[in-house]
């Protein structure tokens, strides 16, 4: 069994209807676990199917950077179920239609494979022709996110702003 994972500490109406979706589009073989906002699991467990694994964060939004260090926890990622974690969120919608079913992505086998972007981030230097890093809707592997976690906990990813002619130093732990 798979993770299907979305991270939404927002109260947002549109919550059960993406969730369930995704749950019953990628069938039984993927556990979908919910990360919701203080004080809302008892609203949500009413609301979404009780196959949902709903876990309660300490705060009530996140930042894109606080979203992306919660990513970036080793323990995350540890707690996830299977080989491969989906996450998803609001503004994602799956078909999961032949040929380009769950399965075929999965079957990739792919470290991670990214929602493609209709246009290139000209801030970062990714120094690659490719889109598809967009990690609102992307498939991981989950034991190479912690080992990338692990080297990344001695070293720091630098990355080079374009548009400031700054280096930024981002640790991932």
């Amino acid at each position: 069994m798979n993770t299907a994972l979305i991270v939404e500490p927002r109260d947002m109406r549109r919550i059960p209807l993406i969730i369930n979706h995704f749950l019953f589009t990628l069938g039984e073989k993927w556990k979908v676990v919910f990360y919701c906002g203080k004080g809302l699991r008892s609203k949500w467990i009413s609301k979404v199917n009780k196959e949902v694994e709903i876990r309660e964060l300490s705060c009530d939004n996140f930042t894109a950077h606080e979203y992306s260090d919660f990513l970036k926890k080793k323990a995350l990622w540890e707690s996830l179920y299977g080989d491969f974690v989906l996450v998803f969120q609001t503004d994602a919608w799956i078909m999961n239609e032949s040929p380009y079913t769950i399965d075929y992505f999965v079957n990739k086998d792919k470290s991670y494979i990214g929602g493609n972007m209709c246009y290139k981030w000209y801030q970062l230097d990714f120094r690659t022709p490719f889109r598809n890093y967009n990690g609102g809707l992307s498939l991981r592997k989950r034991n190479d996110m912690i080992k990338i976690i692990n080297r990344q906990q001695r070293t720091k990813i630098t990355l080079f702003f374009k548009n400031k002619n700054a280096y930024k130093n981002w640790g991932l732990n």
